[in-house]
């Protein structure tokens, strides 16, 4: 028999009771190699030694009380990044998910470091609410018109844009608080629109441009908007324009072509590598780097 989540190659055998309270009283020893030992060994074992932990965190002594809370959280974030693993590959490798997929990808991130504190089924109910409100207004509307409407009910008739905040803010990342609060990341909003704009028939992707995100409405004529700043169309002048600026003037073309929506997922954790770097957090940084290799590699 097999601890839950674990992977065969790295599972251990179910330990008894003994060793577990054993590895976890050492995790205040003064040794660090000790220490490392420990706590390596817990997460081998997996969860069925978090209620052990659970109660050196609310009866130990105080530096144990800490330990075992940084044990839990290592343990929350093995089982993230297994989970992310796992949805990597169930998911196609190049191209477009359908939308259920790309949400459950954005909702599966946004559990990184709050475990049980994302509603995957009210966060569906409001986007399902968006679309049934944006459908009719769509039907038979050319490209232009659609991108138009798209970004004047997103961003002019609910209020979503570009937070005025730190970028460094973790809830500007989280796509479930960004639909919330409706303000975030240009790659958050990119994913709501569509989000949105799959799920009231339209056809859209997501186009990474240097620092930035745009969405591409398809049709006859292709429109792009800018999630960002209120949904404005952008032009491919525009675009060039920006990316001269900012040095990229020799490559411009392989800026504006769509990004599959794998890559939307790693600029999602891409930019959660950013704020907690910023947070000095290696611990989380160093599963976030791994669990883009994940990701992009599955």
């Amino acid at each position: 028999m097999q601890p839950r989540e674990l992977k065969p190659d790295d599972a251990a055998p179910l330990p008894r009771a003994s060793s577990v309270l054993a590895a976890i009283s050492l995790l205040t020893d003064p040794d660090s190699a000790v220490v490392a030992a420990c706590r390596a060994q817990l997460l081998r074992w997996g969860s069925e030694v978090r209620p052990h932990l659970m109660c050196a965190m609310d009866d130990g002594e105080p530096r144990l009380r800490h330990q075992a809370r940084m044990m839990l959280r290592a343990l929350d974030l093995q089982e993230w990044a297994r989970s992310v693993e796992r949805f990597a590959k169930s998911v196609p490798s190049q191209g477009a998910m359908s939308w259920e997929q790309l949400e459950a990808g954005a909702v599966l991130l946004s559990g990184l470091g709050r475990p049980d504190v994302v509603d995957a089924a009210e966060l569906a109910r409001t986007l399902d609410g968006f679309a049934a409100e944006l459908r009719p207004r769509l039907a038979n509307k050319s490209p232009v018109t659609c991108a138009r409407l798209l970004a004047g009910y997103l961003s002019t008739q609910l209020g979503y844009g570009g937070s005025r905040s730190s970028f460094y803010e973790v809830g500007n990342v989280h796509f479930d608080r960004v639909v919330q609060v409706r303000r975030g990341v240009p790659v958050a909003l990119t994913l709501l629109y569509l989000l949105v704009g799959r799920r009231a028939g339209l056809q859209v992707s997501g186009v990474a441009i240097p620092d930035h995100f745009l969405v591409r409405v398809h049709g006859l004529r292709p429109v792009l908007i800018d999630p960002y700043h209120e949904g404005r169309q952008v032009t491919k002048a525009d675009c060039v324009r920006y990316l001269r600026i900012a040095g990229y003037g020799l490559h411009t073309k392989s800026y504006l072509e769509d990004v599959p929506d794998r890559q939307l997922l790693d600029c999602l954790l891409r930019d959660l590598l950013r704020v907690y770097g910023y947070r000095e957090d290696h611990e989380v940084c160093s599963v976030l780097e791994r669990t883009r290799q994940s990701l992009m590699h599955a």
